[in-house]
């Protein structure tokens, strides 16, 4: 039976949608240890080719700065580096492109600019407070 991504079987989805979410919680994790602000993670599964969109707020250039090399570091621990990282702690907003998922790193005023959580709106956001939890239980 194919998979909705690319005609993958439900087990292959199954083991990539778990590797997925045990990344984007190794990067939640990260920017909660670095007082990282309003995390949010959109499941965006159905809505486009990437699984999650990670959304933060940090409050100056070197926080931004610092968060996504952790992040960076984290991920190539987990043996998946980033594919890609764009933006400038100048810019206001940093941006890791995990494959599976995509990383958005903010300072406030430019989250409030580009809004991502309205134009994303009609996906389900998944608990923060829950990645921690299941985390801590499995």
């Amino acid at each position: 039976m194919a998979g909705a991504k690319g005609g993958k079987s439900g087990q292959q989805e199954s083991t990539e949608f778990h590797e997925a979410f045990e990344k984007v919680r190794v990067c939640v994790q990260v920017i909660d240890d670095k007082k990282g602000e309003s995390i949010v993670v959109l499941d965006t599964r159905r809505a486009t080719f990437i699984d999650y969109l990670v959304i933060a707020t940090v409050q100056s250039g070197r926080q931004l700065k610092a968060i996504a090399d952790e992040i960076d570091r984290a991920l190539k621990r987990c043996g998946r580096p980033a594919r890609g990282i764009e933006g400038t702690p100048k810019s206001g907003w940093i941006l890791l492109d995990a494959g599976d998922f995509v990383v958005h790193l903010f300072l406030p005023q430019t989250r409030a600019y580009y809004d991502l959580e309205m134009l994303w709106g009609d996906v389900p956001r998944i608990d923060v407070a829950a990645i921690f939890v299941t985390r801590h239980v499995s």
